[in-house]
């Protein structure tokens, strides 16, 4: 039975409301066009490679450290670590300390006062408690390392529902309290394809952070290792960075900063995949300096090549990239033609 008119009913809560209420936002960056401020962020990568030294070099900016690269000393903020793979007083704090980190800005789970034991938060269900912790400490960053290890233990992460399920309250809790969640993620093994598709889990995983940093080891450069945009979904992708793992007072290891380069993450990724796809990479570099040597080559005649030595453009044109192979158009025969020629600071010794 309708109310009548002179009734009074409980008013239900508006769900739509027109856009012309919401306000636009500009986007802010924790670090320009690789760690937006309030978003998810994922960075993954193999054992070994300094994934969690980068994330320590990243709350150390934070917190009053070192600026990144492209980045600007700023007003000291605070933030939180949750680890579980790492022990917190000989590996996490050491670590942040290196990296430059203040210990008085970051937060981390107590140990139980009994038995010593650091408990674990599982989410979503403990992501109220979270959140009082950021809003509390004004929080820019909390880390998760890795991400997994806090999911709740009854969930599939190969499932796109089941890792929807922790991550989208997850982007939530980022965008509503402006702070950087960043989730390291492990690899699976012997992976092949597009970088997107290489970590572990469902793929859904990727798409719901709005950046994805990936690291690896330098394909052509030994003690380098690189960190590279895989996906961005708010700004272009930024050049990839170079660093090296040195050693530091802890006796563990710091992030040093080299410069950029260019090779991107799908590259990066074909170069640590498999042994066929070094081999193509190999035979590229290789082909490029037989077909070049110390003259311009017209792109036609190299891309003919290449044809023939079952090299594929793209791997071809990743290897130019990484060489510093340079390129021209030039005037022949009335024809605009593009040509190729020896990188400016020469071809690597060991090719």
């Amino acid at each position: 039975m309708r109310p009548s008119a002179k009734e009074s009913t409980p008013e239900e809560p508006a769900l739509f409301a027109a856009m012309s209420a919401t306000k636009v936002m500009k986007t802010s960056w924790l670090v320009p066009r690789r760690i937006p401020a309030a978003s998810l962020t994922l960075i993954e990568g193999r054992k070994g490679l300094g994934k969690s030294t980068v994330m320590a070099a990243i709350v150390a900016q934070v917190t009053g450290g070192p600026p990144l690269p492209g980045c600007k000393r700023r007003t000291p903020a605070s933030a939180i670590w949750l680890g579980a793979e790492e022990d917190l007083s000989s590996v996490i704090l050491p670590r942040l300390k290196d990296a430059g980190a203040d210990p008085k800005r970051i937060a981390s789970l107590a140990p139980d006062k009994e038995s010593g034991r650091i408990p674990r938060l599982h989410f979503p269900a403990y992501l109220e408690m979270l959140e009082k912790q950021i809003r509390s400490m004004g929080c820019r960053v909390v880390v998760l390392d890795p991400w997994q290890s806090f999911a709740d233990p009854g969930l599939d992460l190969h499932q796109e529902q089941h890792a929807r399920s922790v991550l989208e309250p997850l982007a939530d809790l980022a965008s509503c309290s402006a702070c950087a969640i960043i989730l390291a993620r492990h690899l699976r093994k012997g992976t092949n394809g597009p970088a997107l598709d290489q970590g572990m889990g469902s793929v859904a995983i990727g798409n719901v952070c709005r950046s994805v940093l990936r690291v690896d080891r330098h394909p052509t450069a030994p003690g380098i290792n690189t960190l590279s945009v895989v996906a961005c979904n708010l700004s272009e992708r930024a050049p990839t960075l170079t660093y090296r793992l040195v050693s530091a007072p802890s006796g563990g290891g710091k992030v040093a900063w080299i410069g950029t380069s260019g090779l991107d993450a799908d590259s990066l990724a074909e170069a640590s995949g498999d042994g066929g796809s070094r081999d193509a990479r190999a035979d590229a570099l290789r082909l490029l300096r037989t077909a070049i040597r110390d003259r311009w080559v017209s792109f036609s005649s190299i891309i003919n090549e290449s044809r023939d030595a079952g090299v594929g453009e793209r791997t071809l044109r990743d290897a130019k990239a990484e060489l510093g192979v340079r390129s021209r158009k030039r005037q022949a025969g009335g024809k605009a033609q593009w040509e190729w020629g020896p990188p400016e600071d020469g071809w690597p010794p060991d090719l």
